[in-house]
């Protein structure tokens, strides 16, 4: 650490162009410049207001006040803060010789009043997004630097949305400019009862604006770099993709702010190719980014972004433009033409891992060529293992992983429905039941290929609402229940569904009028003696069961005893016909905590160890078996990843292992978790 007498009695508020953004801890109408490079530091005017006009809502340097080179053109350097609450718009010119602040109202060129954020500048052009009452419908618009004033115009282009994002409580959402371009960059997640938690987080997305079009286009990769994503000016610099070390490639990182128990903060990596995220680090002092008064602010330093630029800029940046008209040209070709038999080898054997497992069999089957040219497949040595499923994205790539290897046995599987957006809520027996394009529930079976659509419920804003869903047996099978559990503000729903019906019955309740507290989670549901459990946020247990002739009866029970109040999840596990519930604590810990619930006097029965056994868990599906493998039992295996092997949690050592690795941990700090995933 190092001393610097220009930071004493400041607070660090922003940084942009190698530059920090300072402010007077003793009078907030105060700022300055600081630079961290050359120690230099401009001091700016005081704000012409007696008192500070609310909070501030943004703050920008749209160029570094003093030119890199001789020849620069940094004379239109301006320093903007923005108070929404108020109305008001400050900026100045650092590098003038009398730099004074002029002051106008945040409105657009005929006058509407609006709410702006995200500024980014674009060949010397401030650009960012406004609203004038829905902060859910922001627009772009540029400003136009007139001296005096700055012009608000609207450039008829909307900030990027997913199909789906009316399911998601809270999401954060950037603008950046890298490269020449502007981006969008959103972390989307669902709050399970006002708590934010990273177990919530649901999509990584990242678009990038054509201005010529008016258009955005969803981007699968960054091309090498990564994506800093901060309240008071997000950036971004060249990633790593050497897996160790470092900020990684196609990464999008940003500080966490926990909300459940005690306020915990974290530097979060999300990969957008494979959609997982990883808590980089621990960060007890990170002051909260929600905080009135301060946020924690990112610095990257200049060489971290001008490495290799013009290469990157021209092999990198355009490659998605080469792709694109890739496949405008592919689209043009006859689709009744069948030449894959005259394709080099190279591709041939490239292409099975496009293809579903069983289309594998099926295209080395079609002829010699292919059967000469491919492998053959390559059995599981231990079938008794279920395999680990996640979604790279949510157009239906994924990847299937075998906790009895270390290699990534199939990659690329497509799901039929995988040109809608999808999300995962449950898995069973090889099956899955998705939310497909927002409003339909869909189940597929990832090994036979049947398919099939739930009966539509009530209403179509009922799907949004839903946490979680179950079925007793195959959902083609013709005693099959399904129940789905739906969460309102004032109550809760039940709607179900025997197979065979077309319209879902349904239960309400309200949450308070039981015994038990119960908030639920969208932890995966059992089904076990003709009853369906559900687990809640604080670890008490819900029970739905049909009795006497089709009357709906609904139980709560309370949480285990010494249970503490800071586990990360809870997950409900069918073990030889016996119900048991397992809590993972937080991250920083190294804890798991096993329970068997007794159904004869409705308690809880702490275990130490689960003998013979293993628990598989995750947010949508739950499995034991028994290895015959001895050295294997007594472990939960977690949906974590560390590069291509799975962690587990050995109930013998009380500790975290990195699966054919010989590692061990006392957090999980590093593992990733995907976003989308499930034992089948």
């Amino acid at each position: 650490m190092k001393s610097i007498p220009e930071l004493c009695h400041k607070d660090a508020i922003a940084f942009f162009h190698g530059w920090l953004i300072l402010r007077n801890q003793e009078d907030w109408c105060i700022y300055s410049l600081f630079n961290i490079t050359t120690l230099r530091t401009i001091t700016l005017p005081r704000l012409p207001t007696d008192d500070v006009p609310g909070r501030l809502s943004e703050c920008f340097l749209t160029s570094s006040p003093y030119p890199a080179t001789v020849d620069a053109d940094d004379d239109n350097c301006m320093f903007l803060l923005v108070f929404n609450s108020a109305g008001l718009l400050f900026f100045c010119r650092p590098w003038a010789d009398t730099c004074s602040w002029v002051v106008q109202s945040v409105e657009l060129e005929d006058g509407t009043k609006v709410r702006i954020s995200n500024l980014v500048t674009l060949n010397g052009v401030i650009h960012g997004s406004s609203y004038v009452k829905d902060p859910v419908s922001r627009d772009i618009f540029y400003i136009v630097d007139e001296l005096n004033t700055l012009t608000i115009r609207p450039l008829q282009i909307g900030m990027p949305n997913t199909d789906s994002e009316t399911l998601f409580d809270f999401f954060i959402e950037c603008l950046l400019e890298s490269c020449g371009r502007i981006y969008c960059a959103k972390i989307l997640e669902r709050s399970i009862n006002n708590y934010r938690e990273l177990n919530n987080i649901v999509a990584i997305k990242a678009w990038e604006l054509n201005l010529m079009e008016k258009n955005w286009m969803e981007l699968k990769s960054l091309n090498g770099r990564a994506f800093i994503l901060n309240r008071d000016g997000s950036t971004w610099c060249w990633g790593n993709n050497t897996k160790v070390g470092g900020i990684q490639e196609n990464c999008l990182c940003f500080t966490f702010s926990s909300e459940r128990n005690n306020e915990r903060n974290f530097i979060v990596s999300t990969n957008l190719v494979d959609q997982t995220w990883t808590v980089v680090s621990p960060s007890p002092n990170l002051v909260s980014p929600d905080e009135y008064d301060d946020s924690p602010v990112w610095v990257v330093m200049p060489r971290l972004q001008a490495k290799n630029i013009p290469n990157q800029q021209r092999t990198q940046i355009d490659e998605h433009e080469d792709d694109n008209n890739i496949n405008e040209a592919a689209e043009e070709e006859d689709s009744s033409c069948c030449w894959f038999d005259k394709l080099p080898l190279d591709i041939i054997r490239s292409l099975p891992k496009y293809m579903h497992l069983f289309e594998y069999w099926k295209f080395r089957a079609s002829c010699k060529m292919f059967h000469t040219a491919l492998p053959e497949p390559r059995w599981r040595t231990n079938n008794e293992f279920p395999l680990f499923l996640f979604f790279k994205n949510e157009v239906g790539l994924c990847k299937l992983m075998d906790p009895c290897r270390s290699d990534i046995i199939c990659s690329n599987t497509l799901v039929p429905f995988s040109q809608d957006r999808f999300t995962l809520i449950f898995s069973k027996n090889g099956w899955l039941i998705c939310l497909v394009a927002q409003y339909h529930l869909k189940f597929y079976n990832l090994f036979t290929g049947v398919t099939g659509v739930f009966p539509p419920l009530f209403d179509e804003c009922v799907v949004c609402a839903i946490r979680s869903i179950a079925f007793s047996s195959d959902p083609t099978s013709s005693d099959c229940l399904t129940v789905a559990l739906l969460k309102y503000p004032e109550f809760l729903r039940l709607c179900y569904l025997q197979s065979g019906d077309e319209t879902w019955e349904e239960f309400d309740f309200d949450m308070d009028d039981q015994d038990v507290e119960f908030r639920p989670t969208e932890c995966a549901p059992t089904y076990l003696g003709g009853a369906f459990y559900f687990p809640d946020c604080s670890g008490n247990l819900g029970v739905f069961e049909i009795v006497n002739d089709d009357e709906p009866c609904w139980q709560v029970y309370g949480m285990p005893d010494n249970v503490d109040d800071d586990f990360e999840s809870c997950h409900l596990v069918d073990c030889e016909g016996e119900l048991y519930i397992v809590f993972v604590y937080r991250i920083e810990k190294c804890r798991v905590q096993v329970f068997r619930f007794n159904g004869t006097n409705k308690s809880w029965v702490v275990i130490d160890d689960i003998g013979n056994h293993i628990f598989f868990i995750s947010k949508t599906s739950c499995y034991s078996i028994v290895p015959s493998d001895p050295t294997m039992r007594n472990r939960i295996y977690l949906p974590k990843i560390v590069g291509n092997n799975i962690v587990f949690y050995s109930l013998n050592t009380k500790m975290y292992h990195i699966l054919g690795s010989g590692d061990s941990k006392e957090n999980l700090y590093g593992t990733n978790q995907p976003l989308m995933c499930c034992w089948i």
